[in-house]
Order: structure tokens, then C-alpha cells, then sequence
């Protein structure tokens, strides 16, 4: 399992939470939601995958921003001990993996986007004989 854990400040906490609320509402629209969570007060834990989802669509303003970057160090430098201490040459691709996905993700980036709204779809589809 890829669960990352985190004990998050004030901002961080809100943030978080923000964007959680934000991606449960859009489950089965835009955005896949594929683990349960754990936000317990100001102790996180959540799968990797569904963090670079949160970080992605949190609302970044001057308030948070770096703490939103510095949850994302935080994230990587979870990624980076667990892939040094892997045993498995499989395990050590996955987390580099995470860790690339990591290193290009630029916090906030699809807050504005509504992903609670269904995508377009169309009117008709045509069947191709």
C-alpha cells in the first residue's frame, strides 16, 4: 500500500479538508476517487494517489500556499524513505513513479476547475457499421 501519513498545521487541516469534501462530491463525475481516507483531527492518512487528487484541486491562495508545498515535500520525502527501504526492485519502480508524479504536480493547479459537474456528453451516439 502506498498510505502516506501526515500531521497537518491549521492551514494545512482546512485546506485539506476543503479539497476532500470537494473530490467526494465529484465521485463518479470527473474525478476517480479510489481509497478511503482518514482525517482524524490533524492526523491525515491517505493513499498517494488520492493526495496528488487533493493537492491538485485544493484552493492555493497566499495563505496557504506553502504549506500546500510543503505538505507535498512532506509527501515526497515519505516516498522517497519508503522506496530506499524496499526490498522489492517492483516496489522501488512504483515509488519512484510517485515520486515523479510528485515532483510535477503544482499545488492548486485544478482548483478552479468544477469537477462536481458531469462531463458533456452527447447527444446521440452514431454506431460505426
Amino acid at each position: 500500500m502506498h498510505l502516506l501519513n501526515f500531521t497537518l498545521n491549521e492551514a494545512q487541516r482546512c485546506t485539506v479538508k476543503a479539497s476532500l469534501d470537494k473530490l467526494e462530491g465529484a465521485h463518479r463525475t470527473r474525478v476517480a476517487w479510489v481509497d478511503d481516507y482518514l482525517l482524524n483531527g490533524q492526523e491525515l492518512t491517505i493513499h498517494a494517489r488520492d493526495l496528488l487528487s487533493v493537492l491538485s484541486y485544493s484552493q492555493r491562495n497566499s495563505d496557504n500556499e506553502m504549506d500546500l508545498f510543503r505538505l507535498r515535500k512532506a509527501a515526497m520525502d515519505q516516498l522517497a524513505d519508503l522506496k530506499t527501504s524496499a526490498r522489492n526492485e517492483i516496489k522501488k519502480q512504483n515509488y519512484e513513479m510517485w515520486l515523479e508524479s510528485y515532483k510535477k504536480l503544482w499545488p492548486g493547479s485544478e482548483g478552479d476547475v468544477d469537477i462536481r459537474s458531469t462531463s458533456p456528453q452527447p447527444d446521440h451516439i452514431e454506431l460505426v457499421p
